[in-house]
């Protein structure tokens, strides 16, 4: 539901009441939301820094306490303040209906407090829901997930799948966890092979560590919170795959893989799906969540399609961002919105990172 008259902007602001708590009051509430591993205090701590606080929020709605949510408040190209969520709101569960609405009220909190900008990512999102919001544009997309307890106990992997699984018996590969933060160095190293094999074979250039304001030091810190644990294989002392998982409240989120030629050409990015799955179900966990795909088509088709023969099931998720809220930003709204009508290439690419 969007809100296009002054009388429902109005009526928004007295239902609705969005304030700032503490991290104490935050952690010690916010599993009672269901939220996305990427809102929890755990992943917020470990993202942020000197320039990029953490905001914690509480949701009201007629003076009843119905969600949470935190995002990073960040200084923009001309030194105004932003605010960057990883995932939408944590609701109550009979309150799903009143997301779009929620997000309206971010938005207006976002510009009573003189945030030029706010964004809303898709990572884990818990909700089935697309919103509709005036001023926030929604962009669908999905990520891939493995229903732990319901339909993949009965799933049969697809013929790529097990060809990889087979591989990957043939060479006895050990496989093992740690939650040794220098492995993030270790990881690393295998993600820039990953990236080195994957532009050799023509698939579109990449950040290393994708998630936004994510750094070595942020992993680092992620693991040491024990909220994420490094799973790896090795054959003769030697690893060739090493994957980083955030595991939060018996759910768990693949954040990163990283394979040398040996581990892609052996099936081991199959095989590391299978071991961890089965550690996930022997402990009890809800989901395991393979994270979205890339926007160009032809790796968007080769990742959907490995997940899928996997196991998962596709969710729809979105990613929402606000025009720009305040002055002299705001002068170019008019211009920024021109960008739905031209093509997805190098150049728009370049001007929507300026743009933020």
């Amino acid at each position: 539901m969007g809100f296009n008259t002054e009388l429902n902007i109005e009526i928004l602001k007295m239902s609705f009441n969005i304030q700032r708590t503490t991290l104490s009051e935050y952690s010690s509430a916010i599993l009672q939301y269901n939220p996305s591993l990427f809102i929890t205090p755990q992943w917020m701590e470990a993202v942020t820094t000197k320039n990029k606080k953490v905001l914690y929020l509480n949701i009201f709605y007629n003076n009843e306490l119905i969600g949470k949510i935190a995002g990073l408040m960040f200084r923009n190209l001309t030194f105004n303040k932003e605010l960057y969520f990883y995932s939408e709101p944590a609701l109550k569960s009979n309150y799903s209906e009143l997301l779009s609405q929620c997000l309206q009220s971010l938005v207006h909190y976002a510009k009573s407090h003189r945030f030029t900008r706010v964004s809303f990512g898709y990572l884990d999102q818990q909700s089935s829901e697309i919103p509709i919001v005036d001023g926030l544009k929604i962009k669908k997309t999905h990520e891939f997930v493995l229903q732990l307890q319901n339909e993949y106990k009965n799933f049969i992997p697809g013929n790529n799948f097990n060809i990889k699984l087979k591989k990957a018996a043939k060479i006895n590969p050990e496989f093992s966890s740690s939650r040794d933060p220098e492995m993030v160095i270790r990881m690393i190293s295998l993600l820039k092979e990953t990236h080195s094999i994957r532009k050799n074979k023509n698939r579109h250039d990449y950040d290393l560590l994708s998630y936004n304001f994510v750094t070595e030091r942020s992993l680092c810190k992620l693991v040491e919170s024990g909220a994420a644990v490094f799973y790896y294989t090795k054959i003769k002392d030697q690893i060739h795959f090493i994957s980083l998982c955030l595991e939060i409240d018996n759910r768990a989120y693949e954040l990163y893989n990283g394979a040398n030629a040996f581990g892609y050409a052996n099936g081991l990015t199959g095989w590391m799906i299978k071991m961890r799955v089965e550690k996930y179900s022997q402990l009890g966990f809800y989901y395991f969540n393979l994270g979205g795909i890339p926007h160009e088509h032809g790796d968007k088709e080769n990742l959907s399609g490995f997940k899928l023969q996997a196991g998962s099931t596709p969710k729809q998720v979105y990613l929402a961002q606000s025009e720009f809220l305040c002055l002299p930003e705001k002068l170019i709204n008019p211009f920024f919105n021109l960008g739905k009508y031209m093509p997805y290439n190098r150049f728009t690419r370049f001007l929507i990172k300026a743009l933020g």
